[in-house]
Protein backbone atom coordinates (compact mmCIF):
# COMPACT_ATOMS: atom_id res chain seq x y z
CA UNK A 1 0.00 0.00 0.00
CA UNK A 2 1.43 3.11 -0.78
CA UNK A 3 0.66 6.58 0.93
CA UNK A 4 1.23 10.30 -0.75
CA UNK A 5 1.41 12.94 2.19
CA UNK A 6 0.00 16.67 1.39
CA UNK A 7 1.75 19.38 3.79
CA UNK A 8 -0.75 22.54 3.81
CA UNK A 9 -0.86 25.33 6.16
CA UNK A 10 -4.50 26.89 7.23
CA UNK A 11 -4.85 30.50 8.83
CA UNK A 12 -7.88 30.60 9.85
CA UNK A 13 -8.89 29.83 13.69
CA UNK A 14 -4.79 31.49 14.43
CA UNK A 15 -3.83 28.97 11.61
CA UNK A 16 -1.79 25.72 12.47
CA UNK A 17 -0.40 23.07 10.41
CA UNK A 18 -2.46 19.84 9.37
CA UNK A 19 -1.12 16.50 7.08
CA UNK A 20 -3.91 14.66 4.62
CA UNK A 21 -2.90 11.18 3.62
CA UNK A 22 -4.21 10.09 0.01
CA UNK A 23 -4.07 6.31 -0.80
CA UNK A 24 -3.24 5.08 -3.96
CA UNK A 25 -5.20 2.33 -5.18
CA UNK A 26 -5.71 0.51 -8.31
CA UNK A 27 -3.68 1.57 -11.57
CA UNK A 28 -2.67 4.39 -9.56
CA UNK A 29 -0.95 2.33 -6.82
CA UNK A 30 0.91 0.50 -9.67
CA UNK A 31 1.91 3.68 -11.65
CA UNK A 32 3.78 4.42 -8.50
CA UNK A 33 5.41 1.18 -8.09
CA UNK A 34 6.40 1.13 -11.63
CA UNK A 35 7.83 4.88 -10.80
CA UNK A 36 9.97 3.57 -7.83
CA UNK A 37 11.68 0.92 -9.61
CA UNK A 38 15.46 0.56 -9.46
CA UNK A 39 16.00 1.19 -13.08
CA UNK A 40 14.32 4.81 -12.81
CA UNK A 41 17.14 5.92 -9.85
CA UNK A 42 19.22 8.07 -10.69
CA UNK A 43 21.03 8.96 -14.15
CA UNK A 44 20.12 6.54 -17.10
CA UNK A 45 23.22 5.46 -18.16
CA UNK A 46 22.62 2.36 -20.77
CA UNK A 47 19.09 0.86 -22.10
CA UNK A 48 16.84 -0.11 -20.00
CA UNK A 49 14.10 -2.78 -21.63
CA UNK A 50 10.53 -0.99 -20.64
CA UNK A 51 8.12 -3.40 -19.46
CA UNK A 52 5.22 -4.20 -21.77
CA UNK A 53 3.31 -5.28 -18.61
CA UNK A 54 3.90 -4.85 -14.97
CA UNK A 55 1.28 -5.83 -12.00
CA UNK A 56 -1.04 -7.37 -14.07
CA UNK A 57 -1.14 -3.84 -16.09
CA UNK A 58 -0.67 -3.44 -19.76
CA UNK A 59 1.38 -0.83 -20.53
CA UNK A 60 2.25 1.70 -23.64
CA UNK A 61 5.28 3.86 -23.72
CA UNK A 62 6.32 7.21 -25.12
CA UNK A 63 9.52 9.26 -24.87
CA UNK A 64 9.41 13.14 -25.18
CA UNK A 65 12.39 12.90 -26.65
CA UNK A 66 13.11 9.38 -29.26
CA UNK A 67 15.84 10.53 -30.33
CA UNK A 68 17.57 10.71 -27.17
CA UNK A 69 15.81 7.86 -25.40
CA UNK A 70 13.45 5.71 -27.56
CA UNK A 71 9.89 4.38 -26.55
CA UNK A 72 11.83 1.23 -26.09
CA UNK A 73 14.35 2.41 -23.50
CA UNK A 74 17.01 2.38 -25.97
CA UNK A 75 19.46 5.34 -24.98
CA UNK A 76 20.34 6.45 -28.53
CA UNK A 77 23.14 8.87 -27.43
CA UNK A 78 24.12 10.60 -24.35
CA UNK A 79 24.41 14.40 -23.83
CA UNK A 80 28.36 15.79 -24.16
CA UNK A 81 29.95 15.81 -20.25
CA UNK A 82 29.73 20.40 -20.85
CA UNK A 83 26.09 19.92 -21.48
CA UNK A 84 24.70 17.94 -18.51
CA UNK A 85 22.09 15.73 -17.99
CA UNK A 86 19.35 15.29 -20.55
CA UNK A 87 16.11 15.34 -19.14
CA UNK A 88 13.01 12.98 -20.91
CA UNK A 89 9.75 12.87 -20.22
CA UNK A 90 8.46 9.63 -19.97
CA UNK A 91 4.65 9.13 -20.71
CA UNK A 92 2.95 5.27 -19.67
CA UNK A 93 -0.73 4.80 -20.17
CA UNK A 94 -1.73 1.52 -17.99
CA UNK A 95 -4.56 -0.50 -19.03
CA UNK A 96 -6.14 -3.10 -17.02
CA UNK A 97 -9.59 -5.01 -17.28
CA UNK A 98 -11.61 -1.78 -18.60
CA UNK A 99 -9.62 0.92 -16.95
CA UNK A 100 -6.96 3.02 -18.32
CA UNK A 101 -4.48 5.46 -16.47
CA UNK A 102 -1.63 7.78 -17.73
CA UNK A 103 0.82 8.23 -15.91
CA UNK A 104 3.93 11.00 -16.34
CA UNK A 105 7.58 10.87 -15.00
CA UNK A 106 11.04 12.51 -15.74
CA UNK A 107 14.31 10.44 -16.03
CA UNK A 108 17.73 11.91 -16.14
CA UNK A 109 20.13 10.54 -19.60
CA UNK A 110 23.53 10.73 -17.72
CA UNK A 111 26.37 12.53 -19.54
CA UNK A 112 29.12 11.13 -20.77
CA UNK A 113 32.54 11.53 -18.32
CA UNK A 114 34.90 14.75 -19.99
CA UNK A 115 37.40 11.92 -21.61
CA UNK A 116 34.18 10.06 -23.14
CA UNK A 117 33.07 13.19 -24.50
CA UNK A 118 36.65 13.84 -26.40
CA UNK A 119 36.25 10.41 -27.72
CA UNK A 120 32.92 11.00 -28.85
CA UNK A 121 33.51 14.32 -30.69
CA UNK A 122 36.28 12.83 -32.34
CA UNK A 123 34.49 9.66 -33.16
CA UNK A 124 31.75 12.23 -35.09
CA UNK A 125 34.46 14.60 -36.65
CA UNK A 126 35.73 12.01 -37.97
CA UNK A 127 32.20 10.40 -39.64
CA UNK A 128 31.21 13.96 -40.62
CA UNK A 129 35.02 14.70 -42.32
CA UNK A 130 34.93 11.28 -44.19
CA UNK A 131 31.45 12.06 -45.43
CA UNK A 132 32.63 15.29 -46.79
CA UNK A 133 35.21 13.63 -48.71
CA UNK A 134 33.17 11.99 -50.74
CA UNK A 135 29.98 14.34 -51.31
CA UNK A 136 29.56 14.77 -54.55
CA UNK A 137 32.44 13.68 -55.99
CA UNK A 138 33.49 11.70 -58.94
CA UNK A 139 36.85 9.85 -58.46
CA UNK A 140 39.10 9.68 -61.39
CA UNK A 141 42.27 9.47 -59.89
CA UNK A 142 44.02 7.44 -56.87
CA UNK A 143 41.96 8.50 -53.32
CA UNK A 144 43.89 9.23 -50.32
CA UNK A 145 42.41 7.12 -47.43
CA UNK A 146 44.26 7.83 -44.49
CA UNK A 147 44.13 5.61 -41.06
CA UNK A 148 43.81 8.91 -38.59
CA UNK A 149 41.31 11.51 -39.12
CA UNK A 150 40.32 13.82 -36.33
CA UNK A 151 42.28 12.19 -33.51
CA UNK A 152 40.19 9.15 -34.32
CA UNK A 153 41.81 5.61 -35.95
CA UNK A 154 40.52 4.47 -39.21
CA UNK A 155 40.72 1.46 -41.08
CA UNK A 156 39.35 1.11 -44.80
CA UNK A 157 37.42 -1.55 -46.76
CA UNK A 158 36.92 -1.47 -50.18
CA UNK A 159 34.16 -3.88 -51.78
CA UNK A 160 35.61 -3.81 -54.95
CA UNK A 161 39.47 -4.10 -54.49
CA UNK A 162 39.98 -4.00 -58.47
CA UNK A 163 38.28 -0.55 -58.77
CA UNK A 164 39.52 0.82 -55.47
CA UNK A 165 41.47 -0.65 -53.02
CA UNK A 166 41.76 -0.16 -49.32
CA UNK A 167 44.92 1.78 -49.73
CA UNK A 168 43.08 4.04 -52.27
CA UNK A 169 44.82 3.26 -55.43
CA UNK A 170 42.24 3.56 -58.69
CA UNK A 171 42.01 1.86 -61.20
CA UNK A 172 39.47 2.93 -63.81
CA UNK A 173 36.56 0.38 -64.56
CA UNK A 174 35.52 -0.07 -68.32
CA UNK A 175 31.94 1.18 -69.73
CA UNK A 176 29.75 -1.63 -68.83
CA UNK A 177 31.35 -2.03 -64.85
CA UNK A 178 30.06 -0.88 -61.79
CA UNK A 179 30.04 3.29 -61.80
CA UNK A 180 29.79 2.92 -57.72
CA UNK A 181 32.08 1.25 -55.11
CA UNK A 182 31.36 1.14 -51.72
CA UNK A 183 34.02 1.70 -49.33
CA UNK A 184 33.47 0.53 -45.23
CA UNK A 185 35.13 2.48 -42.65
CA UNK A 186 35.64 1.38 -39.62
CA UNK A 187 36.07 4.57 -36.80
CA UNK A 188 37.44 3.76 -33.44
CA UNK A 189 38.16 6.28 -30.83
CA UNK A 190 39.38 5.78 -27.62
CA UNK A 191 36.97 2.23 -27.10
CA UNK A 192 34.14 4.17 -29.09
CA UNK A 193 33.67 2.74 -32.10
CA UNK A 194 31.33 3.27 -35.67
CA UNK A 195 31.17 1.86 -38.81
CA UNK A 196 30.66 3.98 -41.65
CA UNK A 197 29.26 2.54 -45.35
CA UNK A 198 29.77 5.00 -48.23
CA UNK A 199 29.14 4.42 -51.83
CA UNK A 200 31.30 6.50 -53.83
CA UNK A 201 31.31 7.45 -57.25
CA UNK A 202 34.01 6.63 -59.67
CA UNK A 203 34.59 8.09 -63.62
CA UNK A 204 34.28 5.39 -66.18
CA UNK A 205 36.10 5.12 -69.81
CA UNK A 206 33.95 5.46 -72.53
CA UNK A 207 32.49 2.58 -74.57
CA UNK A 208 35.26 3.18 -77.54
CA UNK A 209 37.86 3.40 -74.82
CA UNK A 210 37.18 0.35 -73.21
CA UNK A 211 36.55 -1.42 -76.09
CA UNK A 212 40.09 -0.24 -77.45
CA UNK A 213 41.44 -1.57 -73.88
CA UNK A 214 39.87 -4.64 -73.83
CA UNK A 215 41.32 -5.88 -77.25
CA UNK A 216 44.76 -4.78 -76.56
CA UNK A 217 44.40 -6.68 -73.06
CA UNK A 218 42.78 -9.92 -75.20
CA UNK A 219 45.86 -9.52 -77.78
CA UNK A 220 48.50 -9.09 -75.63
CA UNK A 221 47.02 -12.37 -73.65
CA UNK A 222 47.18 -14.79 -76.43
CA UNK A 223 50.35 -16.71 -76.40
CA UNK A 224 51.44 -16.65 -80.30
CA UNK A 225 54.54 -18.67 -80.66
CA UNK A 226 55.13 -17.87 -83.88
CA UNK A 227 54.57 -21.84 -84.95
CA UNK A 228 51.70 -22.92 -87.81
CA UNK A 229 49.58 -25.08 -86.78
CA UNK A 230 47.07 -27.46 -88.09
CA UNK A 231 44.73 -27.94 -85.48
CA UNK A 232 41.65 -26.73 -84.74
CA UNK A 233 41.68 -23.08 -82.34
CA UNK A 234 39.03 -22.42 -79.47
CA UNK A 235 38.41 -18.96 -80.44
CA UNK A 236 36.43 -17.14 -77.60
CA UNK A 237 33.29 -15.22 -78.51
CA UNK A 238 33.65 -13.16 -75.57
CA UNK A 239 36.27 -11.62 -73.63
CA UNK A 240 36.35 -9.44 -70.25
CA UNK A 241 32.49 -9.18 -70.42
Amino acid sequence: MVFLTLGFSLFACGGRDTEEEIELEGLELIAANLESEPYFEGSIVDSIELPAEYEGAELVWESSHPEVFTNEGYVVHRPYYEDGPFEVTLTVILTKDDDSHTHTFTIDIAPYSESESTAKQNLQAAIDAIEAMFDGVVIDDDVSLPSEIEGANVTWTSMNEDIITHTGAFTQPYAHQSENVELKAEIVANGFNFTLNTLVQVDRMSAEASATDIYAEFIDSIDWDGTSTYEDLDLPTRYNN
